[in-house]
This record gives structure tokens, C-alpha cells and sequence, in this order.
């Protein structure tokens, strides 16, 4: 267990398990087990603030001018956007073209590859279009779709909030 990459789990009696991630050896009980609270898809009918599980994600139309590229929040033309969209978790085969890419590339491997513990993986939020492409995977990386350019007037701010 110890000299295997990646995560692995021991069940033990009495609902005790022994789960190994990257760097960390952590034991829990069966009542420690997240609930399946926030696991179900989120429609953005409107801009406003959405509940995730532990996410709060708010939707804001701003302008071009009150673009600021390193403030923390991703940016999305909004004319280039399919509506409505939907936030869930990620699902089996989920691909997306990261921004400043033209290949798509597995989300699962893009998680591993950034070290993402497993129970983190499936607890967060993926944002997608009316089509079910990838928009973002806050915090983790954003994809090419609906690019902020020189004659985007209104943007679509995403701001992610986690408790």
C-alpha cells in the first residue's frame, strides 16, 4: 500500500478505513463519509449565486473594462456562450480543451497529473454549456471555449467560493 502511486483504500471491521492519498495517510469511520448532498446538476437559469456542496459559485455580467485577468475569477465571452448552463460533478470520459490548447485531454488524467486526491476529484464542481462542453473545473483549469477577445463587449465573471 505504502510503495504503490495513487490512492488506495484498506476497509477494516466495525466500518474503520485506512485510506492512502498522494502524500497522506487518513482514517475514518463510516459516519465521516460525505453525503451525496451537491451531487446532483445545478441549472444556471440567470446570473445570481448558486449553492454547490460546499461551493458558492456566482454567475456576474460585467464589461470588457472590468476585465482583470489575475484577479481570481475566469472570464467568458458571453455573446460565444450556450445557455443555460449547468453545474455537476464530473462524469465518466469528461473531456475538455484546456484554454491555450486545440486537443482535448481527459479531466480524470488532468486531475491525476495535478495531484488531485481522489474524494476531492468527485466532489468538484464542473461548469458546462448547453451542449455539455466543459466550460471550467474551478480552481483546476478552464477550457478554450467562449475566449475573452479584443471585441467581447460583455463577459460572463465566474466567482468560486468554497467553505
Amino acid at each position: 500500500m505504502f510503495k504503490s502511486h495513487g490512492e488506495k483504500r484498506i476497509n477494516l471491521p466495525n466500518g474503520v478505513s485506512i485510506r492512502k492519498t498522494y502524500q497522506f495517510l487518513i482514517f475514518s469511520k463510516d459516519s465521516d463519509i460525505k453525503s451525496e448532498e451537491g451531487k446532483y446538476p445545478v441549472i444556471v437559469t440567470g446570473f445570481g449565486k448558486y449553492q454547490f456542496g460546499n461551493f458558492t459559485i456566482t454567475f456576474r455580467k460585467v464589461s470588457r473594462s472590468k476585465f482583470k485577468s489575475a484577479d481570481g475569477n475566469d472570464y467568458f465571452s458571453l455573446s460565444d456562450l450556450r445557455f443555460p448552463l449547468t453545474i455537476r460533478t464530473r462524469f465518466s470520459g469528461d473531456r475538455l480543451i484546456p484554454f491555450g490548447r486545440k486537443t482535448p485531454v481527459k479531466l480524470k488524467k488532468l486531475l491525476i497529473d495535478l495531484k488531485i486526491e481522489k474524494n476531492r476529484r468527485d466532489d468538484l464542481p464542473v461548469i458546462t454549456d448547453s451542449s455539455g462542453s466543459i466550460l471550467l473545473v474551478p480552481g483546476i483549469r478552464r477550457s478554450n471555449i467562449a475566449p475573452v477577445t479584443e471585441g467581447s463587449k460583455s463577459l460572463l465573471r465566474i466567482s468560486v467560493k468554497e467553505k
